[in-house]
């Protein structure tokens, strides 16, 4: 008997995210989607790795005979339910264009409940990381994750809009780094940093700093960004232009270009902070095409 013809499932759509400042759809540029498979936990199929196990039925003992006890008598525990967490099965990774297009096309021979996880990086050059108080490992990537659908063999249109205030102020950094980070430095020069930099946000620049309060910095391969600093280009582009200068000089002269570490704009510092910090002004008000950075003129 000839085995089946196999069926194919072809998904795409454009994925959007809420611009912070204009509250416009923009495209999430070629950020990682993952396409998920997620069986339903309702499924009575036996070998639905997410179901509710039933308890095995237990002989009842036999019940004593009454006497006379002082307090409440004693119930035995119920056993106990255990759920088994649902074992999701990763489909296919792709990444989206610069319209914020995605296709997947996969086998499927029976529906699939699709659940699609798009996350703030891009795999080569940019991650936008949720902080991790403890900084001994880096903190998860922001990642939005639709409700799942069931989706038989055929083509289907899955648009997507990203609207949660902070997902959104997330994807804002991501697209502001590579776009006109990465991005403008190529165009304008031929020559962009090789490595991927981790981009911490609300952070506080040192270890135990709040997150909304003092100064962003770049700090040892990572640039940390303050809550509400996360919202401006000219700040994001000045850590990105303390993260170029590193892939030059290294990471130790431009941390510790500034000692004491906390500078404004307007301060008499050492020749060496001015040096760091003239230098990413400059070049974040360059990519920007701006004459000054934020309200301090550099012409």
């Amino acid at each position: 008997q000839p085995s089946p013809t196999p069926q194919w499932l072809a998904l795409s759509g454009r994925i959007q995210y809420q611009d912070p400042h204009t509250n416009l759809l923009m495209p999430a540029r070629r950020v990682r989607v993952e396409l998920w498979n997620e069986p339903d936990p309702h499924d009575p199929d036996p070998s639905n790795p997410c179901r509710m196990p039933q308890p095995t039925p237990k002989p009842v003992p036999p019940v004593p005979t009454p006497r006379l006890t002082r307090g409440p008598i004693p119930t035995p525990p119920s056993p106990l339910r255990i759920p088994i967490p649902c074992l999701r099965d990763r489909l296919a990774v792709t990444h989206t264009g610069e319209d914020g297009s995605y296709a997947f096309t996969v086998r499927a021979d029976s529906p699939l409940r699709i659940v699609l996880r798009v996350y703030t990086q891009d795999d080569a050059r940019v991650t936008v990381r949720q902080p991790n108080p403890f900084r001994i490992f880096k903190g998860l990537p922001y990642v939005h994750e639709t409700e799942s659908v069931l989706l038989g063999p055929g083509a289907h249109l899955l648009d997507i809009a990203i609207q949660d205030e902070s997902l959104s102020r997330a994807f804002f950094i991501y697209d502001t780094l590579t776009r006109r980070g990465w991005e403008e430095l190529m165009r304008r020069v031929g020559w962009a940093p090789a490595q991927a930099v981790d981009v911490y946000w609300p952070s506080g620049c040192l270890p135990g700093m709040p997150e909304d309060s003092g100064n962003s910095c770049y700090y040892f391969g990572g640039i940390r960004l303050t809550r509400d600093q996360g919202l401006s280009p000219d700040v994001i582009l000045h850590e990105f232009a303390h993260f170029v200068l590193s892939r030059f000089h290294g990471d130790d002269p431009i941390v510790f270009a500034c000692i004491p570490p906390m500078h404004r704009f307007e301060q008499h510092t050492s020749v060496s902070c001015a040096w760091s910090e003239g230098w990413a002004s400059f070049l974040a008000a360059a990519l920007l095409q701006r004459p000054q950075f934020r309200i301090w003129p550099l012409e």
